[in-house]
């Protein structure tokens, strides 16, 4: 069709097809639909730019999934034959020259090719790059927003032809602008969450332990955060030694740090507490925390009803309180040489006059 100079016919023929295609049809319907938008493609000489941008236009997180999943499929199962048209549009749109009247979002466009044929954006790694080093703050915005949703999807590997992208990315940590920084670590917990034993993770951990030291509070605050929103999903993903560096903010300068490590610390032990129960991790590897959260007591910034309140509800599991006790009695006769530990004493007094039993774990004081 393409041959006989019927463009305008085949043109209608896709727009069509993305525009009635539904899960209510059968597979069948579904399988020939995309095997003549295919055999087309094939079979032309040339992929006209105005048929390329009837596909490109159903991409999107914003369009009809059906559409878009048709779409996607016949971009792959088409990609030698696109792939040129493809990269001239995204390079042309990454230029500031988008083609006349388009309303395409090329950021979509990467992301779903991403998904279903990363080898055609190959040619437009540098372009990508770019985004992410431009001194135009908005651009650098939506790039590590871009790039830091495609190295989020689960189950997906970062292509070797990526890998720059991926370094310029996590460098993006020690950039200028708060708000870039805390854009990437938001996307680099979801990188971790998606699949905590990625090949990059050392890499993210390593960048994530340089920045509990970064000048903004709220920087340090949220580098705390994912670290331990990590550790709770998957508590073997982090080391030991990466939560020890995270306790470190227990001394921080800022009491909202201070205080927020505090309470994911807590968190953390509980979870290690429950992993214990069940077997799935051995003991010992967590049980300096309770130590580090006392400690706490001997800073004027805390007042002592937080630190017991941490003891006392957030530091151990709820159904833990009917089966172990907890030997924290002469811990804290042992501390009575301080002043400020003695406000901690009824918290002491009430497990020794019954009430609910907890872990029998000693407290390790670093």
């Amino acid at each position: 069709m393409l041959d006989l100079e019927c463009d305008d016919l085949v043109n209608e023929m896709f727009s069509t097809f993305f525009a009635v295609v539904s899960d209510d049809h059968p597979e069948n319907v579904l399988s020939s639909m995309q095997t003549i938008m295919i055999v087309l493609l094939e079979e032309s000489e040339d992929i006209r730019e105005d048929l390329l941008l009837v596909i490109l236009s159903i991409l999107g997180r914003d369009k009809s999934n059906t559409a878009r999943r048709l779409a996607m499929n016949v971009i792959e199962q088409s990609a030698g034959k696109i792939e040129a048209g493809i990269k001239k549009f995204l390079v042309s749109s990454m230029s500031g020259d988008k083609p006349e009247n388009s309303q395409i979002d090329y950021h979509e466009v990467i992301y779903d090719v991403y998904r279903c044929a990363p080898q055609i954006l190959s040619g437009v790694v540098p372009y990508l790059t770019g985004e992410l080093l431009t001194d135009q703050l908005d651009t650098r915005l939506k790039g590590v927003g871009l790039v830091g949703d495609l190295f989020a999807l689960p189950g997906t590997a970062i292509p070797e032809t990526f890998q720059p992208i991926f370094s310029e990315f996590l460098k993006r940590l020690t950039d200028r602008v708060v708000a870039v920084r805390m854009s990437v670590l938001e996307h680099i917990k979801s990188c971790l969450l998606s699949d905590p034993s990625r090949e990059e993770a050392p890499q993210i951990i390593s960048a994530l332990c340089d920045r509990l030291l970064d000048y903004d509070e709220n920087v340090r605050k949220q580098v705390v955060s994912v670290i331990c929103d990590v550790a709770c999903h998957a508590l073997n993903a982090i080391p030991v030694d990466t939560v020890k560096l995270v306790a470190e903010r227990l001394r921080d300068k800022s009491l909202l740090v201070k205080k927020f490590t505090v309470e994911r610390l807590a968190e953390v032990y509980k979870v290690y507490c429950l992993k214990c129960a069940d077997g799935s991790i051995g003991p010992n590897e967590f049980d300096w925390i309770p130590g580090k959260i006392l400690r706490c007591f001997y800073d004027k910034d805390f007042r002592s009803d937080t630190i017991d309140s941490v003891l006392c509800g957030s530091l151990f599991p709820t159904d833990f309180q009917s089966k172990i006790e907890l030997d924290i009695g002469d811990f804290l006769l042992d501390c009575r040489c301080s002043k400020r530990c003695r406000g901690i004493f009824p918290f002491g007094r009430r497990i020794r006059m019954g009430m609910p039993l907890r872990p029998r774990r000693k407290f390790v004081l670093l």
